[in-house]
């Protein structure tokens, strides 16, 4: 079944997003939804209307990215001291755990994480923008200062929300809720409280991760950092109660969410810098590129981990602001300040070199220069490769009003596939191919054809090619429908787009019966090992076909490629192939 799409999402208001092109006198334009992106070096920073997400400009992910990332918005009200600013302090000195953070006075409710801030003046705050309806608006806090409702005005972590949430922190009643699919802790999504996620870890990881909060809160203090937000955090039975950020963790998300509107990140990215001062940043990036969702990009060895450091914008003052998200403390590491991260850094943010390096040479951080230079060169590499796919889905015109979510490969190159196929097993029936030098075998087995070799190979040929077609289709539209099955789209956005015409397939997928065609046909007989063999030359024919659908211009890249060479290491059923159409 094809995802349905709307033209607007029923009995929800239109959202008006400002733009730093909008007048300060309030008046707005309407946003306007921009082509799809023209590569990363037609990117520039005065096209300050140039937007990719009109309805969640904000972060919030618009129905039709996959929701199981830790996507949605949380929020909650201004915190006011008042004259009970003295009886606060003593009482919060009266609770202070052992770790430095604050104890909920019932016992079943454990700690809170309360990182403390440089800017905690409530007339330098401003609403954030209302995320829905349902939901009150969030504080723009410096640090997300933490302190609880029954200090303060802050209702997220209230009395009379521990109560409730306490009946959910049970192991029996959170098996049944949605999970976060990334990150390597298991994160419940309750449905009932959606300005909160449950991330059960045990007791030590729960106090590191307050000690954490309270470190880097610590630090985006006393450096007036404003757009590096943490999360707030209280430890409940085996779960940390967390507070949702509106953010989403696909990379396709927040590649396009960057590209975009780059000048929005300017301070985050100097605040970045400024972190990286006093902290060894690790763990925001990663050498497999499957595991965070992307493509492989040839001379990219590390993609950004936005799982853990991810992009979204709030409105202040009528004004789209940049965030990130710091919702991932584990590996800040305060004793290990080399100007390491700097290489990281310019990875995930290569459109701010200057600001980069400006910030770094004036904390004085030390930095590689040849290091530096190749980060920035592999961060714009796999920018390119978003603004590629988007360049030539203009030219096969797919946008974002019409979404053609079907693959057809035209009946001309249908015909050529088949000559393909049966050129392929010609020549690895010879030992050889034309397609790739494999890593496992560097002999391929030859001598497979029974009979007259070009007979033969037509016989196979007109049952394979339609089968390696038909599943690959198969494997697209499966692609889609897991990622669309429990969302109904309202408006596509260019990175949903070119998120759900680029899976990652495993290769057996697209081999399927294939198999099991070669061993019974009486045109094909390996002697030796045959069900180590025939997998190999059925993997073989798969890359020659998508060779040319490559070359006929069907679909716009694949790769087999895998970090390290790690194919010669994996089992058959691992192997992965990427691929945009």
């Amino acid at each position: 079944m094809q995802p349905h799409i709307t033209a607007n999402r029923p009995g929800s208001p239109v959202n008006e997003i400002l733009t730093r092109a909008d007048s300060r006198d309030g008046e707005s334009q309407p946003p306007r939804r921009s082509p799809l992106l023209h590569g990363v070096h037609a990117v520039d920073n005065d096209q300050v209307n140039l937007t990719v997400l009109p309805d969640d400009a904000t972060g919030l992910s618009v129905a039709g990215m996959p929701l199981d990332d830790r996507t949605v918005c949380a929020n909650q009200g201004d915190s006011l001291f008042g004259s009970f600013r003295a009886m606060t302090c003593r009482f919060v000195e009266s609770v202070l755990s052992p770790f430095g953070t604050p104890s909920i006075p019932d016992n079943s409710t454990g700690t809170m994480a309360f990182p403390t801030s440089g800017h905690s003046n409530s007339s330098t705050r401003t609403k954030a923008i209302q995320q829905s309806p349902s939901l009150p608006g969030r504080t723009d806090n410096i640090a997300q200062t933490h302190t609880p409702n029954y200090l303060a005005g802050n209702h997220l972590f209230s009395e009379s929300f521990l109560a409730k949430i306490k009946i959910f922190c049970k192991e029996g009643i959170v098996k049944d809720m949605p999970r976060a699919k990334t990150g390597s802790t298991c994160v419940y999504l309750p449905e009932s409280f959606p300005q909160v996620v449950l991330r059960y870890t045990n007791e030590t990881k729960r106090q590191f991760i307050c000690q954490q909060k309270q470190k880097v809160g610590d630090a985006l203090g006393q450096l007036k950092c404003s757009h590096l937000i943490v999360p707030k955090a209280i430890s409940c039975n085996n779960f940390l109660v967390e507070e949702r950020l509106p953010i989403n963790a696909n990379i396709y998300h927040n590649l396009g969410c960057y590209l975009s509107e780059p000048e929005l990140f300017d301070e985050p990215v100097r605040e970045m810098v400024r972190l990286s001062s006093k902290f060894y940043i690790d763990d925001i990036l990663t050498s497999y590129y499957n595991s965070v969702g992307y493509r492989y990009v040839e001379g990219v060895r590390y993609y950004p981990k936005y799982e853990n450091l991810p992009l979204y914008s709030v409105k202040e003052n009528g004004f789209k602001v940049g965030r990130i998200g710091l919702i991932d403390l584990d590996f800040y590491f305060p004793d290990k300040i080399d100007g390491r991260t700097l290489p990281s850094l310019a990875t995930i943010f290569p459109l701010h070199e200057h600001i980069i390096r400006e910030e770094a040479d004036l904390l004085g951080l030390p930095y590689n220069e040849e290091k530096l230079g190749v980060a920035f060169a592999r961060g714009n590499k796999c920018l390119k490769s978003y603004s590629d796919h988007a360049d030539w889905l203009t030219l096969k015109g797919v946008t974002t009003e019409f979404m053609n979510w079907s693959f057809d490969i035209s009946p001309d190159v249908s015909n050529q596939l088949n000559k393909i196929v049966q050129q392929e097993l010609c020549l690895m029936n010879k030992g050889k191919s034309v397609i790739f030098k494999r890593n496992i075998d560097e002999d391929l087995c030859k001598g497979f054809l029974i009979g007259d070799f070009f007979t033969s190979a037509k016989v196979l040929s007109d049952t394979i090619t339609p089968m390696i077609i038909a599943n690959l289709k198969g494997a697209m539209n499966e692609h889609i429908t897991q990622n669309t099955s429990d969302n109904t789209f309202t408006e596509l956005t260019e990175d949903q787009i070119i998120f759900l015409r680029s899976p990652i397939v495993r290769i057996p997928r697209l081999y399927e019966g294939i198999l099991d065609v070669l061993i019974s046909s009486p045109c094909f007989c390996v002697y030796v090992n045959k069900f180590y063999h025939t997998p190999i030359i059925a993997e073989q024919l798969i890359h020659s076909v998508l060779s040319h659908l490559v070359t006929r211009k069907e679909i716009l890249y694949y790769s087999q490629r895998l970090p390290f060479d790690s194919e010669k290491h994996m089992h058959p059923e691992e192997k992965i192939c990427c691929f945009g159409y």
